[in-house]
């Protein structure tokens, strides 16, 4: 498993496809960008397309990538919600979600931080 920040907005497909590579499974932690991109307009209009929450969207999309995401919560409705991301179809969205990259870290930055 290679453990790295994956979401949306930091897709990393290089990063991801040389995990895969080497016979290790990509974990996206952080899928909802800490919280930071939830109301993003972008995944906002996907998400109300596709009938979920923008959370769903983009935990889904993590999913879908082929990366392992464990999206961290203590409440109870939203642990549910996020399972509740896996029953939803955003395979019509692929260009929408490719649009919203723009290098987005939420948090420590391996590649420019010790």
């Amino acid at each position: 498993v290679n453990q790295i920040e994956i979401h949306p907005w930091l897709q990393r497909p290089e990063l991801r496809k040389a995990t895969i590579d080497i016979c290790a499974i990509p974990m996206g932690y952080s899928p909802l960008a800490r919280g930071q991109k939830v109301n993003d307009s972008g995944i906002l209009k996907i998400a109300e397309s596709v009938g979920c929450t923008s959370a769903q969207a983009a935990i889904k999309w993590v999913y879908d990538t082929g990366s392992i995401t464990i999206p961290k919560s203590s409440n109870h409705g939203r642990i549910t919600e996020n399972l509740e991301s896996l029953n939803f179809d955003i395979s019509d969205f692929n260009d929408d979600f490719s649009s919203l990259e723009e290098s987005y870290v939420s948090g420590w930055d391996p590649t420019t931080e010790p």
